[in-house]
């Protein structure tokens, strides 16, 4: 016999409620509550991107770019290579540059070419003059090229010998006519624009039929106006200012 949990009465032992309460004699199973598992795909796929990162890094390394391809320059070293300019040529101190149908050719200047060379960067001698200009007159360049700290400050001896030059614009920063520089041509027009001092033997062939154009305070050397020059040496002078 046994006894209802609840009224206490006697019950047989095989009743499944009581008969007096009705109260129920099975006993509740113990459902034990859900354990929550933790969620692990979002470690796996952040391990297999990291692994996937690793395996690039490994089998595809980074192409070097140009720049980082190019021989480093050693300290205390620089490149000697410069960019050459258009219309120049140039073969090793020499350099030569086509304007208006006439080639010029240079060469850096040196003490034999006038006092102030070896104390002066950058300035060239007009060594040779070939071909003729579309209007007659000879422009001598004041830079070699777009260079403007390379000046043409001499005309060297000879310059102008085989041109057909009877027109001569000495341009600006020429200092220094050396010699026969104009070649013994008859000139017929010689254009200054600064002081300038012209060895007299570059007029030889000249005759009274040369102007010299400059303005009247121009000189050639000592403090000889060319105004007074030209008419010393049998030519004409006519004043311009540029």
């Amino acid at each position: 016999m046994k006894q209802c949990p609840n009224c206490r009465a006697e019950l047989d032992d095989n009743a499944r409620f009581c008969l007096s309460c009705m109260t129920s004699l099975d006993e509740k199973e113990q459902i034990p509550p859900p354990v929550r598992k933790a969620r692990r795909w979002p470690l796996v796929l952040l391990s297999c991107l990291l692994l996937g990162a690793v395996l690039v890094l490994l089998f595809f390394p980074k192409t070097p770019s140009p720049e980082s391809t190019a021989e480093p320059t050693q300290p205390g070293t620089e490149s000697t290579a410069e960019p050459t300019q258009p219309g120049i040529v140039e073969d090793g101190d020499i350099r030569s540059q086509t304007v208006d149908g006439v080639k010029y050719t240079f060469r850096p200047a040196t003490k034999e070419d006038h006092p102030t060379a070896i104390f002066i960067d950058s300035h060239f001698v007009l060594i040779r003059v070939e071909g003729t200009p579309s209007d007659g007159i000879y422009r001598v360049p004041t830079f070699v090229g777009d260079d403007t700290a390379a000046l043409v400050s001499v005309v060297a001896d000879g310059a102008f010998a085989g041109t057909d030059a009877r027109a001569i614009d000495l341009g600006y920063n020429v200092r220094y006519v050396w010699g026969n520089a104009f070649g013994g041509y008859p000139l017929s027009d010689l254009y200054l624009h600064e002081d300038v001092l012209i060895d007299q033997r570059a007029f030889s062939g000249c005759t009274e039929a040369l102007v010299i154009h400059c303005p009247d305070y121009l000189e050639n050397t000592k403090g000889d106006l060319w105004c007074d020059l030209a008419a010393e040496y049998g030519f004409r002078w006519q004043s311009e200012l540029f």
